[in-house]
């Protein structure tokens, strides 16, 4: 564990003086040693504020079933099924990343036709992500768990309704995603921290008297409940002072998401397969994500056309670039 550890701060160093050297290099009239505009981070304290709100939420959950059930065991079986969820969403994360400030730089020149074509694309795109990674994830997460955990008694995590649950959490927490990165985009910290401060709130006052009676599947509830009073908010919130879209894009999309994720995980719960190892596990796992990119690519491009048309376009574009 040390060595791995080490290594993972070794690359964040090695990282970290590239950056260095490159920003000086493409960078040489920077002058770091220029008097300070503190009026550029005036919001610095509620962008803070929101940061800290996040840490209480993907924190606390583990805080409550440690203070609340009182069993190590209950923690164990949690950190088992929130590595799969955590790795899923830092897959996703990558699909994200840099686009704030694009997206930044659109609305503070007040394009607002360019932000609204490009913003309902983006949607489109990444809830195809979400519906396809969740919707494989939905079948497929027992199975993992059940090579992962093989030959480990110190706790039973076969636990079905568990792994449904924390898939669920992890697909309700990303379709917020593109209106959350729109908020950052925008700089509205102070207009939304008492928004962000009340999903905090429901995670404890749902979750920890739920965890009494429950156990994890009671703090997963108030972390769903959470979730969705925070997918509502940010639905009504980002048309009205950002993109100026109507509310029924975005809660169509959702249904697709929805419709979509069911539709798989009926159909492939109807399949008997096996998965003896990790190898079996990951074929089978693709020809998931196969079908699962197919339909909703289908389905997303029947009652999206215009978002599709214009990703299509996109992609051709690179592909041209490339060439």
């Amino acid at each position: 564990i040390v060595v791995v550890k080490a290594v993972a701060i070794l690359a964040v160093v090695v990282r970290s003086l590239i950056l260095i050297i490159y920003c000086r290099r493409k960078y040489p009239y920077i002058d770091y040693n220029a008097k300070p505009d503190f009026s550029a981070l005036s919001k610095r304290w509620d962008a803070l504020f929101q940061q800290v709100l996040g840490v209480i939420q993907n924190g606390s959950p583990i805080i409550i079933i440690t203070l609340v059930c009182g069993d190590l065991a209950l923690v164990s079986i949690y950190a088992i099924f929130n590595m799969v969820i955590a790795a899923l969403n830092s897959l996703l994360s990558i699909f994200i990343s840099g686009l704030s400030a694009s997206f930044g730089e659109v609305i503070a020149r007040g394009e607002r036709p360019v932000l609204q074509k490009a913003y309902s694309e983006f949607e489109s795109a990444y809830y195809i992500l979400i519906s396809v990674v969740y919707s494989v994830a939905f079948v497929m997460i027992m199975p993992f768990i059940e090579i992962y955990t093989d030959g480990i008694t110190d706790a039973n995590y076969l636990q079905p309704l568990l792994g449904f649950l924390f898939v669920l959490n992890g697909l309700t927490y990303n379709m917020k995603t593109p209106q959350g990165m729109l908020v950052l985009s925008a700089g509205l910290y102070k207009e939304t921290r008492y928004r962000s401060l009340l999903q905090a709130v429901l995670i404890i006052i749902i979750g920890v008297p739920l965890a009494f009676w429950l156990g994890i599947e009671g703090v997963l509830i108030g972390l769903l409940v959470s979730n969705v009073y925070r997918n509502i908010d940010l639905l009504f919130f980002i048309p009205k002072n950002v993109t100026g879209l109507p509310v029924w894009v975005t809660l169509k999309k959702w249904l697709l998401i929805l419709i979509n994720a069911v539709l798989g995980f009926m159909i492939f719960n109807l399949v008997r397969f096996n998965t003896d190892g990790y190898l079996s596990w990951a074929l089978l796992a693709m020809v998931m994500c196969v079908c699962c990119v197919v339909t909703n690519v289908v389905s997303f491009s029947a009652l999206c056309y215009n978002d599709m048309k214009g990703l299509f376009s996109r992609v051709r574009r690179l592909f041209a670039r490339n060439k």
